[in-house]
């Protein structure tokens, strides 16, 4: 899959979830193109940057970082050279480019135009679920929160014969919406 540097992550992650066939949200059917990467959920970062800074997503314990998936790309050098850059290439001057365009940070080597993603493919992981919940902060929900989680830690533990399987992984976001306050003291 290639990939324009200047997409956004949140349009990114939607169009991994468009049904081929119907052009709609999947919303879980088999019809859907089938894979993803791990991406941020910040809808404003673009995948570019994103990915060369590491690109640390919610499956990234389990999948690692989407730098992990960008197999090679397209950019422009300082002279004005276009170069097309990839993991395999048999020019060692090239391996070591790419390795030092993915390290590096955006911009700190080149201009990157586009990017080659190997994803991670649903097929691979035929019995995986995702789900997710949005709830307005409150000091019990913060309070249930903290407390599912030193459970799931409790349960987890390595030599307990009742842990839960290695192949879960919990990952938990609370975050802040000033405007949201702003909002309500306006009403």
């Amino acid at each position: 899959m290639e990939i324009g540097t200047g997409n956004k992550l949140k349009p990114f992650a939607t169009f991994n979830n468009i049904d081929i066939d119907t052009g709609k949200k999947a919303k879980g059917e088999k019809h859907n193109f089938g894979w993803t990467i791990p991406n941020g959920e910040c809808p404003t970062v673009g995948i570019g940057g994103h990915s060369q800074s590491g690109g640390y997503g919610h499956i990234a314990r389990a999948f690692g970082f989407a730098i992990d998936y960008i197999y090679g790309f397209t950019i422009v050098l300082a002279n004005g050279e276009i170069r097309t850059v990839n993991r395999d290439s048999p020019d060692q001057g090239d391996r070591h480019l790419y390795w030092a365009v993915l390290g590096g940070s955006p911009g700190a080597f080149s201009v990157t135009t586009n990017l080659v993603i190997h994803p991670i493919l649903d097929k691979d992981y035929p019995h995986s679920t995702g789900y997710i919940r949005g709830y307005r902060h409150s000091n019990e929900r913060m309070q249930a929160t903290l407390d599912i989680l030193e459970d799931f830690i409790n349960q987890s533990k390595e030599g307990d014969e009742d842990a839960i399987v290695d192949e879960l992984d919990l990952m938990v976001t609370l975050s802040c919406n000033n405007g949201n306050r702003l909002f309500s003291f306006l009403n």
